[in-house]
């Protein structure tokens, strides 16, 4: 058993991390950086003593709205270089340090699909473990061989149930049950769409049961087929299977990512040229590059919502724009990362929270 639980943070989640603290009901610990004119790097943790505690740090691997390129790669290279330096600071007292990425860094090179490339995925993980990380804790990573990247534990937790359960008492309940479909971006993503899709199902049969129904919900599953050339974010559409079955119906897409949203709003054209009523997306990180959020303000798509795994200021994006954003909605997920972390400093298992995410 560890010592007393603490939680500190990077620049990249600090109003993330205070809300996982509040669902904890300790203190966000105090971190001090300091930027050096020749570009270098001071973490400090002053007032502050860690010896033998469980220890959480938490820095998510993106920012959200960047829409210049040199600055996201910038940005995100600190990012992670101040994640290295909490670890490597942290490692010498407490009993166990544990890195919490909402947002995994560079967690989309994840394979070798051309000679001569780094699996920077593989190699974020071994920078982890060596400047002194115990254990990993990310949120819905975009390939599940990226838990084996690692020599120490690398914990996914999971959004499906948020989506599904913000949709249902947001949106479903209001506009009807009986006629929604789920439609996956992609083959890659149709395994968690169709968990998607039964976590919806048994949410909507309990409150069938709640008003005396008892009968199988048809709940159609879809996929969009697209093709990807090259490194370009960007994918065409050409086909939906399973289009005859979401005619006239409110589809709903989940998936891991969004940078520019170009491929999400091929596939809600293609969506709704098929027939269907509106679509909603579910996407957990939400890092809108570049010209993203103009792009979905003027989209067909009747609303993004995203979680809050990289930290997105609309109040700020929507002064810098000069007008409001209506259709990019945020959620939050803090509390099952609270959850998450007190399980772990307990020492019990993570997969009675969200296992059930799977059905």
């Amino acid at each position: 058993m560890y010592g007393e639980l603490a939680i500190f943070s990077g620049r990249a989640s600090h109003s993330f991390a205070e809300k996982v603290c509040q669902h904890l009901g300790v203190y966000l610990g105090n971190s001090v950086f300091h930027d050096f004119s020749n570009g270098n790097l001071e973490v400090n943790f002053p007032g502050t003593t860690v010896r033998e505690k469980d220890v959480f740090v938490i820095q998510t691997g993106a920012r959200s709205g960047i829409e210049d390129k040199v600055q996201a790669t910038y940005q995100l290279n600190r990012d992670f270089m101040e994640m290295l330096m909490m670890l490597d600071a942290l490692k010498d007292s407490a009993a166990r340090v544990t890195a919490v990425m909402p947002y995994y860094f560079y967690v989309r090179s994840d394979k070798k699909d051309k000679p001569r490339i780094s699996i920077a995925a593989q190699l974020v993980s071994r920078l982890l473990e060596t400047a002194g990380a115990d254990r990993i804790v990310a949120m819905d990573l975009h390939s599940m061989q990226a838990q084996g990247f690692a020599r120490i534990p690398i914990d996914q937790i999971f959004s499906i149930p948020n989506f599904a359960e913000h949709l249902l008492n947001n949106y479903l309940r209001h506009n009807g049950i009986d006629t929604i479909a789920v439609v996956a971006p992609d083959t890659g993503s149709l395994g968690r769409n169709r968990w998607f899709a039964g976590y919806l199902r048994g949410l909507i049969n309990q409150e069938l049961e709640k008003q005396g129904i008892r009968r199988v919900l048809h709940l159609p599953l879809g996929v969009a087929e697209k093709r990807r050339t090259g490194d370009d974010e960007n994918a065409r559409v050409y086909n939906i299977i399973g289009k005859e079955e979401i005619v006239d119906r409110d589809v709903l897409v989940c998936d891991d990512e969004i940078l520019t949203g170009g491929t999400l709003i091929e596939t809600t054209k293609a969506i709704l040229e098929c027939g269907a009523k509106r679509v909603f997306a579910c996407i957990t990180h939400g890092i809108l590059s570049g010209k993203a959020i103009e792009r979905i303000e003027a989209s067909q798509l009747e609303k993004l919502i995203i979680t809050d795994t990289v930290e997105f200021n609309k109040e700020q994006h929507e002064q810098r724009r000069g007008k409001p954003i209506k259709k990019i909605e945020q959620i939050s997920v803090a509390k099952g990362f609270a959850q998450a972390i007190q399980h772990i400093h307990a020492g019990r298992s993570l997969s009675d929270l969200f296992s059930h995410a799977h059905a």
